[in-house]
């Protein structure tokens, strides 16, 4: 089972307001205020914590056990989630950031589970969306390669070792699908 889910989030068409609004989650006073920011709840103090610091309103909001940001700019962000990539985070962050002042932001998310069970993208712009989500067992078929590699030796013992080729060819892969997502907005914007 996957346990840490790494996100690189990246923005564009972000107004002023947006941008601003992104560098406002940076230091929150607490993570319950930054949900709250995003989410449109409002923040009644510690009240607020049991309802949304709570599993279930992890699982069905943010997509995931848990998630903290790590690097956040007036571009983008990087998080890590718990189990699952965090998609319904990144539909209510770019809800948000739309509703800044930003209609034509276009959000490009990358992820990959840290063993890695699984690896994918995912995309936003106006009312579409681009999702490509890969698991373990179609990697080769997929990026073109495998995470591990098997290695046999003199005595016949089976060893596994990490591919020296694996990030470049998941960047590839990645670069590609945005390729198709960018087609994609271009056939909407005709």
């Amino acid at each position: 089972m996957a346990n840490n889910v790494y996100s690189y989030i990246s923005l564009e068409g972000l107004s002023d307001k947006a941008s601003d609004f992104l560098l406002s989650i940076e230091e929150p006073a607490n993570e319950t205020e930054t949900m709250c920011k995003i989410y449109n709840i409002p923040y009644e103090g510690e009240s607020t914590d049991d309802v949304v610091n709570s599993y279930d309103w992890y699982i069905d909001n943010v997509g995931a056990k848990w998630i903290s940001f790590e690097d956040i700019s007036e571009y983008g962000l990087s998080a890590t989630s718990a189990w699952n990539p965090p998609i319904a985070f990144y539909d209510a962050l770019f809800e948000k950031l739309r509703s800044l002042d930003s209609p034509d932001v276009e959000m490009w998310c990358r992820y990959d589970d840290e063993m890695p069970n699984f690896v994918g993208v995912y995309g936003r712009y106006k009312d579409m969306d681009y999702d490509e989500h890969v698991e373990d067992g179609y990697y080769k078929e997929c990026v073109g390669d495998t995470p591990y590699n098997t290695i046999t030796d003199e005595d016949g013992e089976e060893d596994v070792e990490w591919s020296d080729t694996w990030h470049d060819n998941l960047d590839t892969f990645c670069e590609k699908e945005y390729g198709y997502f960018r087609e994609m907005i271009e056939e909407y914007s005709d």
